[in-house]
């Protein structure tokens, strides 16, 4: 049992890996940041 704020900014990242998607990974992150 922890904190599921890693565990959400962790699932966009696996969504959206770097090379795929690298414009949605960005955008993901800035808006849970």
């Amino acid at each position: 049992m922890g904190d599921p704020l890693p565990l959400r900014l962790a699932l966009p990242e696996l969504r959206y890996p770097i090379g795929s998607e690298p414009e949605k990974a960005i955008s993901i992150n800035q808006h849970f940041r």
